[in-house]
């Protein structure tokens, strides 16, 4: 008889922690708004992408830093604009945030459309939007593979003896292609943190404030390493 009580006492028991363990996890675990992470951080690929003219700018650059990557393209109409406005907005709510016990952020904005945009073109249009947001471009085969890191897929589509011609994401623009085609890119703001792996991205719709509790939450919570 005693060995049964015991026994029931030991589930009891078992059961309860078990209970209140999870309990504490579920009120304890961050809500966050689009921020979707992945299980495990994953390590840059060695990046070459261009910041100015014969200004380099890799994988170490993201070092000691919480960087948010956006792909597009200057001639984009409308959707490029909406989102680099926003971005400027969680920097500048970044820089209102007082510790000393973060790394800075800082947002860079990757070009598909190296033929139309220069590294001089990037530079006055980032700065329309914040003049901290880094504008960077490179080649066509590596623009993809940069992208296809993030799994960011992009292709382009022009016109052509009245026909529609797709060019893939990592293949040069064709010499004879009027100056209007058009980028199709991932709507995904991309997170990496300070020991240069994407640990995650944000999910559009994109809201500047939801963005930056988000990332309040991840620096302070979270803190990934790479794995």
């Amino acid at each position: 008889m005693n060995k049964w009580i015991v026994g029931i006492i030991v589930v009891v028991i078992t059961v309860g922690v078990g209970l209140a363990l999870g309990l504490y996890l579920f009120v304890a675990a961050p809500q966050l708004h689009s921020a979707q992470l992945l299980s495990m951080p994953k390590a840059l690929v060695d990046v070459k992408l261009e910041k100015n003219k014969g200004e380099v700018f890799t994988a170490e650059n993201f070092a000691n830093h919480w960087s948010l990557i956006f792909f597009g393209f200057t001639n984009c109409p409308d959707f490029c604009p909406l989102e680099l406005q926003k971005l400027g907005k969680v920097l500048q709510l970044a820089q209102q945030y007082n510790s000393q016990s973060h790394f800075p952020l800082q947002v860079i904005f990757i070009s598909l459309d190296p033929e139309r945009d220069t590294p001089d073109k990037m530079k006055a249009y980032t700065a329309f939007f914040h003049a901290q947001i880094q504008g960077l471009s490179s080649s066509n085969f590596e623009l993809a593979k940069v992208a296809h890191f993030f799994g960011s897929d992009y292709s382009r589509s022009a016109v052509k003896a009245g026909a529609v011609l797709n060019i893939p994401a990592g293949i040069d623009m064709p010499g004879d292609i009027e100056n209007d085609y058009k980028v199709d890119h991932s709507a995904r703001i991309y997170i990496v943190n300070p020991q240069s792996a994407y640990i995650g991205s944000f999910a559009p719709p994109h809201n500047a404030e939801q963005m930056w509790a988000d990332l309040q939450l991840i620096i302070n919570k979270y803190k990934p390493t790479v794995m």
